[in-house]
């Protein structure tokens, strides 16, 4: 480009700019900057196409450079809110993250979180501390990674509720799309948790086996669902444990685990009433 024609970074004023086809964003080379988003079915204009972006050509890694410069661009932009904000947001997530031994990448989706939160406006619905550890579970569950939301809110001086509350904020006000937990592989840990044996952690596997099978598991939360079989297993292999011991290491309520307990127990006693027939016959 030529002239009055150029384009420049308005950051560092670089004319040095590549598109990234993958996403539609026009990024400058030397800082990372994301000039501009653009929809990806239409196209920029062509006089406002950089030289290479014209070529069609862009190296592999020009690509990655390109990337990496913009992960930093999105980390930095936290310099742009309030400082008294970013301090106190920054020290609250850095603390939760080496808390729970969280890696990196968590760590910087658990910023980009609550920067978007706070470029929302959604912090005065709740408070910093609040949002950081909602940033935080929102970051694990994203990832997959089995952290309940009350361990998250045992590190932090909210209560779990509230927690739990500017959470939902986070989900419907950002649409993030969450991934729905297994209950089967949320046992071992709270049979970690609860002391309970081998077997009675293949055993409330078990019964969730068979209530996915019979299609019992559909809609309802996987936590409560864990912690009921785990409870209805220790009962069955005579091992102690309480409803409020199982329901607090799931973070879930007593109600919770209860109502789930009902429906276990009505597939349990479904299955048995099916096997009858077989035995007679034998």
């Amino acid at each position: 480009m030529d002239g009055d024609n150029t384009e420049a970074c308005p950051r560092c004023g670089g004319t040095d700019l590549f598109y990234d086809p993958e996403t539609g964003e026009v990024v400058c080379a030397s800082c990372g900057t994301v000039i501009r988003e653009e929809a990806l079915e239409r196209g920029p204009p062509p006089e406002t196409r950089p030289p290479e972006r014209r070529t069609g050509r862009v190296s592999p890694e020009t690509m990655r450079r390109m990337r990496r410069l913009r992960r930093y661009d999105k980390a930095a932009r936290l310099e742009d809110l309030d400082p008294r904000t970013v301090r106190q947001a920054t020290a609250e997530l850095e603390r939760l993250i080496d808390e729970l031994h969280l890696a990196r990448s968590h760590r910087e989706r658990a910023q980009a979180i609550f920067r978007e939160a706070h470029e929302r406006g959604l912090i005065p619905r709740g408070t910093i501390t609040g949002f950081a550890a909602a940033s935080v579970y929102a970051a694990c569950r994203e990832a997959g990674l089995p952290r309940t939301l009350h361990e998250v809110s045992e590190l932090s001086v909210e209560d779990v509720k509230e927690v739990a509350r500017m959470y939902r904020l986070l989900v419907s006000e950002l649409d993030l799309c969450m991934p729905v937990d297994d209950p089967m592989k949320l046992v071992p840990r709270l049979a970690a948790e609860v002391g309970a044996s081998m077997e009675t952690d293949l055993l409330a596997v078990e019964i969730l086996r068979e209530a996915a099978d019979q299609k019992a598991l559909a809609g309802k939360d996987p936590r409560a669902s864990a912690a009921a079989a785990l409870y209805m297993a220790c009962k069955a292999k005579n091992e102690k444990c309480t409803q409020e011991e199982v329901a607090s290491a799931a973070g879930v309520s007593e109600v919770s685990l209860r109502k789930r307990l009902r429906d276990l127990e009505e597939v349990v006693a479904g299955k048995r009433r099916k096997e009858e027939p077989r035995r007679l016959d034998k």
